[in-house]
């Protein structure tokens, strides 16, 4: 997914049009001033430009179990075509969140944990993320997924399909 950063801005100086007895006019003038940025990066998920995360199913009764290990899923993001891009860039994941900056799934007592790379630290939804590791082509990071439900609830039974995170670069000036 390529995006183009621009930005316009518009400057109306002294633009009073005033209408003077007698047919004589005001005059004033406009000034326009604009900005072409290059190119941001090409994002990928998984070597994809959308992806879609599937989960093996798990019973009510076994994702309740304190000894439920969640199944971890990785999801590789890598940035490429990064011309003018110096610093790390940083990612955030913007969906609706639980209390806890999980990812809801859309079933009641169901959630989706995010963990940055391999120290498996905690990701909040909403949140920009750690930055970027710098690699041959451009930057990444690893993400793992897990589905897990609220300690003390009662996850639904049911199917989630359309539990989205919009996922947003941001890069430093």
């Amino acid at each position: 997914m390529k995006s183009v950063k621009s930005r316009c801005l518009m400057t109306l100086g002294s633009a009073a049009f005033v209408l003077v007895a007698g047919g004589a006019q005001a005059q004033s003038h406009v000034t326009f001033q604009g900005e072409i940025t290059q190119d941001s990066c090409t994002v990928n998920i998984n070597n994809e430009t959308s992806h879609i995360v599937k989960f093996d199913a798990v019973s009510n009764k076994e994702i309740m179990d304190e000894h439920y290990s969640p199944q971890k899923i990785t999801l590789p993001v890598t940035l490429t075509d990064c011309e003018g891009v110096s610093q790390a860039p940083t990612l955030t994941f913007n969906g609706t969140s639980t209390t806890n900056g999980d990812l809801e799934s859309g079933l009641t007592d169901v959630f989706i944990k995010f963990k940055q790379g391999d120290t498996e630290k905690d990701y909040t939804v909403n949140e920009p993320s750690d930055e970027l590791e710098s690699y041959t082509d451009g930057w990444k990071k690893d993400f793992k997924v897990e589905l897990h439900a609220e300690e003390g609830g009662a996850p639904q039974v049911g199917t989630f399909e359309n539990t989205v995170a919009t996922l947003t670069v941001n890069y430093k000036d």
